[in-house]
Formats: C-alpha cells, sequence, structure tokens
C-alpha cells in the first residue's frame, strides 16, 4: 500500500494584535460623540498624528482619553497594548466593571478611572499588576471590599484611591492602611451589609388525591 502522507502540522495560533489594530478596535469599542479619537487613522499610532497617544522609542507607553466625552465599556481591546505603562480614562461617562483582561497590561505603573461611572467589584486578579504604583478609581460607582489578594501582588501600589463609592464597606486588606488606599466617602471599613434573604419558594401544589 502507499505510504501514509504524513500528518499536516498543527496550525500556528494567531499573532497578537498589533497596537494599531488593538487602538483601532479600542476605539470602535468607545462611543465618541465630538469625534475626539478622529485622528486615530494612520497605519503607525507613533508617527505623530495620533492624538493622546505617548510613544517611545516606536512603541506605544501611555494614552491619556481624559475628560473627552467617552461613553460605553472600559475598552477590553486596550488589553492588547502590553507596552501601556500608564492609562487614563478619567473624567468621561465610562460604564460597566473593570475587564479582567487588564491583568495583562503588567507594564502599568498608573491606571487612572476616576469619575466615571464604573460598577461592580474590583476583580481579585488585579493583584498580578506587581508593578503598578497608583491605581485611581474615585467617584464611580463600585461595590464591595477591596480584594484580599491585592497587597501581596500589587507590592509597588503606593496609593489606591476609592473615594465617593458610596457603596464600598468592609476592612482593608492587611497590610494596607489608610495611609495607601483613600477611602473618604465610603463604608470601609465599616462591615458590608448582609444579602437579602433570598425570597421563599413557592408552596408545592396539593398532591392529586
Amino acid at each position: 500500500p502507499p505510504p501514509s502522507p504524513p500528518p499536516s502540522p498543527p496550525p500556528s495560533p494567531p499573532s497578537p494584535p498589533t497596537s494599531y489594530q488593538a487602538l483601532l478596535a479600542a476605539k470602535s469599542q468607545l462611543t465618541d460623540p465630538g469625534a475626539s479619537l478622529a485622528s486615530w487613522s494612520s497605519a503607525e499610532p507613533c508617527d505623530g498624528s495620533w492624538l493622546y497617544v505617548t510613544c517611545m522609542s516606536g512603541v506605544v507607553t501611555s494614552l491619556d482619553l481624559s475628560f473627552l466625552g467617552l461613553s460605553g465599556p472600559l475598552p477590553p481591546a486596550l488589553s492588547q497594548v502590553p507596552s501601556l505603562t500608564a492609562l487614563d480614562l478619567s473624567g468621561n461617562s465610562l460604564t460597566g466593571a473593570l475587564p479582567s483582561d487588564y491583568t495583562a497590561l503588567t507594564a502599568l505603573t498608573a491606571l487612572r478611572l476616576q469619575s466615571n461611572a464604573l460598577t461592580g467589584t474590583l476583580p481579585g486578579s488585579y493583584s498580578s499588576l506587581a508593578g503598578l504604583r497608583l491605581l485611581n478609581l474615585g467617584n464611580n460607582l463600585v461595590t464591595g471590599t477591596v480584594p484580599a489578594a491585592w497587597p501581596a501582588g500589587l507590592t509597588s501600589l503606593t496609593q489606591l484611591q476609592v473615594s465617593l463609592n458610596s457603596l464600598m464597606c468592609g476592612l482593608l486588606p492587611a497590610p494596607w492602611t489608610s495611609a495607601t488606599v483613600i477611602a473618604t466617602g465610603t463604608n470601609i471599613p465599616a462591615a458590608c451589609p448582609a444579602p437579602p434573604p433570598s425570597p421563599p419558594s413557592p408552596p408545592l401544589p396539593p398532591s392529586p388525591p
């Protein structure tokens, strides 16, 4: 019998998107009524024409998209720009929870998301952002506690700002104190309210005679 053909090699995994592709995807994920990001059009984000983008040696290192009237969720596509060291989306009308995908941004030293309408709880997985020095989440609608895993992972953090998230509660995880965590206008360190009781089960229909 003829020899069997050699097995096909497994397909190569797709290449990760370039910063150009990721930023265009982020632009499409944001609602931008003032066309603030209209300059994001050339094929090279570091050619000097893209507003609000800072590059070093041809690599995107910082985005300052503060106070641009943007709305919608935090764009997940930004997680595919791993060279970012600073990301500022403060002072917009962004909604939804913090994306778990942002754990890929391991070069971040500053993440400013204050003064939006973000909701949900703080993801424990952000403890992997070991280089983060400043995290500002003040003046949002975040709920729950500061994750217990954060102090052990966020070893570079000098300030966590969660002020004016009135539904945040619970003790700060040790060894963090109010020197690190700014929590004015929250319920920290008061205990979180108990969840409402489950509604009673409907009564079973009577058995047929």
